[in-house]
């Protein structure tokens, strides 16, 4: 068989390695902010965390913790409608998976779309958030 090169490359989101994660402020408001794996690739390291299904065309986001030290992540439906979150701790470039990292997938109301309250964590450090779906 032959291979036809279209000329087209598949342009992944800016956020698609931990890196390059968009960073979010908390909102007590509730405000949420919109994305897209369309495209994106999946990141190989750190790995998935050991309680939650390989990640796959994954995006990243990180923020600062709010001085209270707890806060909840909640993803809300769009077009995607099955989610799964990871969050890592570390330098982006460093970040450890499998035992040492937190994921969430579906909710206990019976959504696919994860929501992950997380207390008693070190305020002012940086978490990333990975998140993908199936």
């Amino acid at each position: 068989y032959s291979t036809i090169n279209s000329g087209f490359r598949l342009i992944p989101p800016s956020n698609d390695e931990p890196c390059n994660a968009i960073t979010i402020t908390p909102s007590i408001s509730g405000s949420f902010i919109t994305g897209s794996t369309i495209n994106a690739t999946t990141t190989t390291t750190p790995t998935t965390a050991t309680s939650c299904a390989t990640a796959a065309n994954d995006v990243w986001y990180k923020f600062v913790i709010p001085s209270s030290g707890s806060f909840t992540i909640v993803t809300k439906a769009g077009s995607m409608t099955n989610a799964v979150i990871g969050v890592y701790a570390g330098n982006c470039s460093t970040l450890s998976g499998g035992t040492s990292s937190l994921c969430k997938d579906n909710n206990t109301n019976g959504t696919k779309m994860p929501v992950m309250p997380l207390t008693s964590t070190k305020a002012g450090s940086i978490l990333y958030i990975r998140v993908w779906g199936y």
